[in-house]
């Protein structure tokens, strides 16, 4: 379940961060969120993948 959500959180926060070129009013907090999912996905992927 874990990794299938860290998955997940990876790609919408790549996308998010890749898509907030397209909208500058919101470029900045697109980045942050982006990022913070992308970090957030990669952290659970990391703790999941000792319980496989």
């Amino acid at each position: 379940m874990l990794l299938i959500v860290g998955v997940i959180g990876v790609v919408f926060g790549a996308t998010s961060v890749l898509a907030a070129a397209k909208f500058p009013l919101h470029q900045t907090q697109l980045e942050r969120w982006g990022g913070d999912l992308l970090v957030s996905g990669v952290a659970l992927l990391a703790f999941s993948f000792p319980m496989i």
